[in-house]
């Protein structure tokens, strides 16, 4: 499934959200939605578990790839928010071989999008190249992002 395929679900879902979930007054959807984004991030490296140097435990949960793609839907639900619906020309992944770097490099990044965009697009590059160096690939992660879509919408008809 290609890229712009889940920015359209994504899209259909945020309307969904928006429509059960209207904006307050005053209210910043993108600082709550970087937030949320910083929470799954942790929740990934936390199933990763490669930091932990102190357990024997290294081996990588079996929600690993859940809890990237609820990464992932954030990252496209604020791309569609800033107006980035495609990964931009001209960027090119680091070919770092570093989980631990492309996570510090996202969690720098995340909190700047709100007022630069540039941050949207090199984090949203790191965490595809994140994707690669957990052992991903395309076809899991959009497969994966398809179950937890379907889940996250069973979740705004069951009034969540």
């Amino acid at each position: 499934m290609e890229l712009h395929v889940l920015f359209e679900k994504q899209q259909q879902l945020e309307a969904e959200i928006e429509r059960n979930h209207p904006v307050r007054p005053g209210e910043n959807r993108l600082k709550k939605q970087l937030l949320a984004l910083i929470v799954e991030l942790a929740e990934a490296a936390n199933d990763w578990r490669g930091f932990k140097y102190w357990s024997v435990d290294q081996e990588a949960k079996e929600t690993l790839l859940e809890e990237y793609c609820d990464v992932l839907h954030l990252f496209l639900a604020i791309g569609l928010r800033i107006g980035k619906t495609e990964l931009p020309e001209g960027f090119v992944m680091l070919a770092s071989e570093d989980v631990e770097d492309c996570l510090l490099d996202i969690f720098e990044e995340v909190p700047q999008i709100e007022w630069s965009s540039y941050c949207w697009n090199f984090s949203f590059y790191r965490f595809l190249e994140l994707g690669d160096l957990l052992g991903f690939n395309w076809e899991q992660i959009s497969d994966a992002y398809m179950a937890k879509h379907e889940i996250n919408w069973q979740r705004q008809e069951a009034g969540y």
